[in-house]
């Protein structure tokens, strides 16, 4: 028997110590104007996420000097910029909110948002993770 999308997303965002915020999964598969966006489909939602969660990512990021840092500096387009690699050893709250992004609930949400069909998560963070 397959588990609502609301009974995830309640669970979700309920926790003592919540990734989401309360209604933030619901609001992304309610929200409209997705694929009408301009210049090209998008969608800008503020609030998704526990703010107390975000201020503790942020605590965790790993300095420059960090071996798993990437720093970019083209001097002309990319300036100044630092990013994680799969192999960064992240906090426990960064794996929390990596895990939830690579959740059923979370794919399934934007999936509705989108009308894409069979996203996948990226183990690897391969052009992703964070940036500063």
């Amino acid at each position: 028997m397959r588990t609502a999308l609301p009974d995830i997303l309640s669970l979700l965002c309920r926790r003592t110590n919540p990734v989401f915020a309360h209604d933030a999964l619901a609001r992304l598969t309610r929200h409209q104007g997705y694929a009408r966006a301009e210049p090209f489909p998008h969608a800008a939602l503020d609030g998704l996420f526990d703010p107390r969660l975000l201020r503790a990512v942020v605590k965790e990021f790993p300095g420059p000097e960090a071996n798993a840092v990437e720093s970019h500096n083209d001097g002309t387009y990319v300036r100044q910029k630092y990013n994680t690699t799969w192999e960064t050893r992240f906090g426990p709250e960064t794996r929390r909110l990596f895990a939830a992004m690579a959740s059923p609930a979370w794919l399934l949400a934007l999936e509705r948002l989108t009308g894409i069909s069979g996203l996948m998560p990226d183990p690897y963070l391969f052009g992703a993770g964070l940036h500063v």
